[in-house]
């Protein structure tokens, strides 16, 4: 669609410029996100619910948005932190699947082979 995909912060707004919020949070696919708008109050959300309904054009601006890092959505992380919130260590980390542990143990070993020589 040729619009991006904007990042948290990015402040969206009506038609007639008045400001709903900024992205709080992106899910989705990157070429489809859906976002997530917080509201301060329920009279805020209100106030917002007698203006729009479903299917309202939301628009962002041109100058001064925030477009995804789209190359950073292709690195894998982890649900998992460690104490200071940081990702975990290839050696901390927790697999789902036997075969990609297996894969990663396989490439920390080469790693670690390739070090001592």
């Amino acid at each position: 669609s040729g619009v991006p995909a904007l990042d948290e912060g990015t402040v969206l707004c009506l038609e007639s410029r008045r400001v709903i919020g900024a992205v709080a949070e992106i899910f989705g696919p990157i070429y489809e996100p859906l976002y997530v708008v917080r509201f301060s109050s329920a009279e805020e959300l209100a106030t917002f619910k007698e203006t729009a309904s479903p299917g309202t054009p939301i628009f962002y601006p041109t100058v001064g948005f925030k477009p995804v890092n789209q190359a950073a959505c292709h690195i894998k992380g982890s649900d998992a932190s460690n104490m200071f919130d940081e990702e975990p260590a290839n050696e901390e980390v927790e697999y789902s699947d036997d075969e990609e542990e297996a894969e990663a143990k396989k490439a920390n070993k080469a790693q670690r082979k390739g070090k001592r020589e």
